[in-house]
């Protein structure tokens, strides 16, 4: 049984082949960003796959179809267009073909916001969603040069989710504005396709993935990385105080001692230790008032606090494997003995060498931020 197989469409969603006799498949899915692939031939002069791979157009479509080798369950796990393609030969005559692409969610970088007819800046008030999906639609769905319009792009519904923004923009890249209002309102977004491709909508999430937390209020199965469950390989955790603050002075408006001076401190981390008090100042000359001085310094101080780190190796286990319990942008649960800690998985990364036999391999590796 072939693990993956892996189709090559044309710009009209129509399937040119199922790709054969790859050597090695490496794919990255990451949230709030374009996925990305490399696909690598070894073959000779005589294999009917030359001509197939040296016809592959700029944005011809590549989707990557996964058996899963206990369950059988099939999931495409991969979906992007095709942008460059390396046709060497080697010393000895045979062929080495590379094809190299992005995910769908790379088409808001291929756009600039431009200013209404007329008017110096477009602006959009609203929540961080709505404004951006408004951005998102002006540029690729409906402009009014409709030669912008990519064909068969849509907006997925709204839940009006995130911070409330007044954002103006004029010949800026519609990612930059996209990311920012990602941010500002944490938001996750990206551009789905469809199986056969052809269409796409694009989606703004407070998660893109799902809570699967061990106290999730959600009612999802709960993921659990453990040593002691054989899930998780070579755990490193770390506590690093040495350039911590915990006790900052912040200097506002005015000079000497008329200057406007006030403390913040974190009375936990502080206690931690006999000598534990580590102190700064923070210069805020703009900061004219209490509260401005304050929040001033919390900033200063959650940004030099004791850090904790823990990472680990992802292990496929019957229990728990992707993509069918976990997936891109879930929240899990990674337990080290008597610490817990809340991970959100922000990047998948996947390598198949051979296309098939008893050679063939499935490298998944899981990037995770704190939550």
């Amino acid at each position: 049984m072939e693990l993956y197989e892996i189709r090559l469409y044309d710009h009209s969603g129509t399937l040119i082949s199922s790709l054969r006799r790859w050597n090695r498949f490496e794919f990255h899915q990451r949230v709030s960003s374009p996925w990305n692939h490399q696909l690598t031939f070894e073959i000779n002069e005589q294999d009917e796959m030359v001509d197939v791979l040296r016809d592959i157009k700029k944005d011809y479509f590549i989707l990557g179809i996964r058996t899963d080798a206990l369950t059988g369950e099939r999931n495409k796990v991969y979906e992007g267009f095709n942008q460059t393609i390396v046709d060497q030969m080697t010393k000895e005559g045979n062929l080495i073909f590379n094809l190299y692409g992005v995910g769908y969610t790379e088409l808001i970088k291929r756009r600039i916001v431009l200013p209404p007819y007329g008017q110096e800046t477009s602006n959009k008030i609203g929540y961080s969603e709505d404004v951006m999906k408004g951005f998102v639609y002006d540029s690729l769905v409906n402009a009014v040069d409709i030669t912008r319009n990519f064909p068969d792009v849509t907006i997925g519904p709204s839940l009006s989710a995130g911070a409330y923004e007044d954002y103006s923009a004029r010949y800026t890249y519609l990612n930059t504005i996209v990311d920012n209002l990602a941010e500002s309102g944490g938001l996750d977004y990206g551009i789905e396709g469809t199986d056969p491709p052809g269409q796409f909508v694009f989606h703004a999430r407070t998660l893109w993935g799902e809570d699967r937390r061990f106290n999730n209020t959600a009612g999802n199965t709960p993921i659990i990385f453990d040593p002691r469950l054989h899930n998780m390989s070579i755990p490193i955790f770390s506590s690093n105080a040495s350039e911590e603050k915990n006790y900052a002075y912040i200097g506002g408006e005015g000079e000497g001692i008329n200057r406007l001076i006030q403390t913040a401190s974190d009375p936990a981390a502080i206690a931690e230790s006999p000598w534990g008090r580590k102190e700064a100042f923070v210069d805020a000359r703009r900061a004219g008032t209490v509260a401005e001085l304050l929040t001033e310094g919390q900033a200063y101080l959650e940004e030099n606090k004791a850090t904790e780190k823990f990472t680990f190796n992802v292990r496929q286990t019957d229990p728990q494997r992707w993509p069918r319990d976990w997936r891109l942008g879930d929240i899990i649960t990674a337990r080290y003995y008597n610490r817990i800690f809340d991970r959100k998985i922000v990047e998948i990364r996947v390598v198949v060498s051979a296309q098939g036999g008893a050679d063939q391999s499935e490298l998944v590796e899981a990037e995770m931020e704190n939550v």
